[in-house]
């Protein structure tokens, strides 16, 4: 019934993808089946569920499977974020962190959920770390270290540091000056932090408009 659930959830029938898991969950529940019918919520959107089912594993898991549990604190995270509980949400992507701390899926999840998030400056440490993490990863190639700069430029300029944040930019310019959208937004952070640079401004937005790649 597990599988059968997630085949009509490929097939985007929510009933009975719901009915499925509920008939494995009464023949003999299981964690996989809780995660596996949470992820079909979270498909379809029905954030408040998931978190339910996720509730329902963590509370009952055993204190030496919770510290190996990373999965379903990620998933709950995922929901709660969605259902708008932001800071929940953060906390759980940070459990799972603590469990599986190279996991390069829920440390961007983390990263990218805090970075976008209104009064994103008390998330700053975590942030940073992440970013470090990804900067620092002996995978990171260099398009991801050149982004890693530019999204670090694009938070110091939200937190108001503005020689950080544009350093960050020509260290992202450095490592990949064909890219047009770094200089972009490079001039777009010159603009507002003082319209002093008016001629470095206007050089940056030709470097964009001759670059043959946008990202």
């Amino acid at each position: 019934y597990k599988y059968l659930g997630m085949v009509y959830r490929m097939k985007d029938d929510t009933i009975n993808s719901r009915k499925c898991y509920q008939y494995s969950i009464d023949l003999k529940a299981s964690n996989d089946t809780y995660y596996e019918w949470a992820s079909s919520e979270m498909y379809f959107g029905n954030y408040s569920k998931a978190k339910e089912l996720m509730d329902t594993v963590i509370v009952h898991l055993s204190p030496e499977k919770l510290k190996t549990g990373s999965r379903y604190y990620y998933r709950r995270g995922e929901a709660e974020y969605n259902s708008g509980d932001t800071l929940s949400g953060i906390k759980d992507f940070s459990r799972a962190i603590d469990i599986d701390p190279n996991n390069v899926r829920y440390r961007g999840a983390r990263l990218i959920y805090a970075i976008n998030t209104i009064g994103a400056v008390k998330f700053k440490n975590i942030i940073l770390e992440d970013i470090d993490f990804f900067m620092k990863s002996n995978k990171s190639t260099q398009t991801r270290i050149a982004n890693m700069y530019m999204l670090r430029g694009y938070f110091k300029f939200k937190i108001k540091d503005t020689l950080s944040c544009i350093q960050d930019m020509d260290s992202a310019v450095v490592l990949r000056p064909n890219i047009g959208s770094y200089y972009l937004w490079r001039s777009v952070y010159r603009f507002e932090i003082s319209m002093k640079n008016e001629k470095n401004i206007m050089s940056d937005i030709d470097k964009a408009i001759l670059c043959k790649g946008y990202f």
